[in-house]
């Protein structure tokens, strides 16, 4: 479940460089939002992975 959470927030990241290199304002918006979902998403998985080695 982390493994495919974790592949979701790398390709938010990739996907949103691509977008924020565009021609249109609205998807330079929406690339920064990725970006930011993304880095979230990482941020948490890496988070709760602590956790889990101090209940072993």
């Amino acid at each position: 479940m982390k493994r495919s959470i974790g592949i979701i927030g790398a390709v938010a990241i990739v996907i949103g460089f691509g977008m924020i290199h565009g021609s249109y304002k609205n998807a330079e918006i929406y690339g920064g939002s990725l970006i930011g979902l993304g880095c979230v998403i990482l941020l948490y998985l890496l988070y709760t992975s602590g956790k889990d080695k101090n209940k072993e």
